[in-house]
C-alpha cells in the first residue's frame, strides 16, 4: 500500500510563521500578538483582558460588600455605593462573563475541536476583540468621569430630581460650580451670605425662625437632622429645590438656583 502524506495541521506560514511551531513562539515581539490572525493567541488575549475585567468586578463588589458591613456610612456615600454597584453589574455581565466563553474559551478550542485549521473571518475575529476593549475603555471612563458629577435625588422618594430653570433664569458661575463640586461656593462671600439672609428672612424665617433654631419646621443649626442629607450642600439643595415632608413646599417653582445656593449659605453660616 502507498504511503499517503498528510498535511501539518498548522496555519499558513505567512499568518502564523512556522506552521509547525507552537502557536506561542511561531512569531516573536508584541507586534505579532497584536495583529495576530491565530485562533488561540485572540483566545489566550481575550482570557486574559476578561480576567483583567473579573479582577475589577471582583474588587467593586468587594467594596459594596464592606460598605454593607455596618449601618450607614462606612467606606464610600450612597451615591458612590449605587456607582459601585452598577460598575460591579455591568463589569461582570458584558465585559467578563458574555466574552469569556466565545471569546476565549470559544476561539482557543471550538476549531481545535472541529478540526479546522482557523475560525472563519480571523481578521474581523481579532477585531472584535479589539472593538470589545475600547468598549470596556469607554463604560469605565464614562462611569469614573460621571463620579464627582452629582445627581440629585427626591427627598421623598429618592426618585431622580430633574432641575430645571425658571423662565428667563440665567445659569450663574456659582450654580455651574455646585453642579460640578456639590458644595455650595457662596459660603464664604459676604455679599452672597447678606442676600441670602434676606432671602432666608422672606422665605425660611417663618418656620426655622431667624436664629435658624426652628418652629414649625425643623432645626436646622442642631447637630440632630430630621434629614440626614441636609449635612451636605447638595442635600440641602434637594429638600430646598424639591421639597419634603410637612409643610416644605417645593422652592424650585419660586427661587433660582443661584437664590437657593446663596440661602444655604446663610444657613451654614447660622450654625457657627
Amino acid at each position: 500500500m502507498a504511503a499517503v502524506d498528510i498535511p501539518a495541521l498548522g496555519h499558513a506560514a505567512d499568518s502564523h510563521g512556522d506552521p509547525d511551531a507552537s502557536y506561542l513562539i511561531a512569531k516573536r515581539g508584541i507586534w505579532s500578538w497584536v495583529t495576530t490572525l491565530d485562533h488561540k493567541r485572540i483566545g489566550l488575549m481575550y482570557l486574559a483582558v476578561t480576567s483583567t475585567a473579573f479582577l475589577a468586578g471582583g474588587i467593586f463588589a468587594l467594596l459594596v460588600r464592606l460598605e454593607l458591613f455596618s449601618r450607614g456610612k462606612t467606606i464610600v456615600d450612597a451615591e458612590t455605593y449605587n456607582r459601585l454597584f452598577t460598575l460591579h453589574g455591568a463589569t461582570m455581565v458584558f465585559l467578563f462573563i458574555i466574552p469569556s466563553i466565545p471569546g476565549a474559551l470559544g476561539n482557543f478550542f471550538l476549531p481545535i475541536m472541529i478540526g479546522a485549521k482557523d475560525v472563519a473571518f480571523p481578521r474581523l475575529n481579532l477585531m472584535s476583540l479589539y472593538i470589545y476593549m475600547i468598549g470596556a475603555v469607554i463604560l469605565l471612563v464614562t462611569v469614573a468621569q460621571a463620579a464627582g458629577v452629582p445627581q440629585f435625588t427626591s427627598p421623598l422618594d429618592d426618585s431622580p430630581l430633574e432641575i430645571k430653570s425658571l423662565p428667563g433664569e440665567k445659569m450663574t458661575d456659582a450654580v455651574q460650580t455646585f453642579y460640578d463640586t456639590g458644595d455650595d461656593p457662596y459660603k464664604s462671600d459676604a455679599q452672597a451670605l447678606s442676600e441670602g439672609k434676606e432671602l432666608y428672612d422672606t422665605y425660611c424665617q417663618a418656620c426655622h425662625l431667624p436664629d435658624g433654631s426652628g418652629r414649625i419646621g425643623p432645626s436646622l443649626i442642631d447637630d440632630t437632622h430630621r434629614y440626614p442629607r441636609v449635612t451636605t450642600d447638595k442635600g440641602m439643595f434637594e429638600i430646598v429645590y424639591g421639597g419634603a415632608t410637612g409643610a416644605m413646599q417645593p422652592m424650585g417653582k419660586r427661587l433660582t438656583q443661584d437664590q437657593i445656593l446663596r440661602i444655604i449659605a446663610y444657613v451654614r453660616s447660622l450654625k457657627k
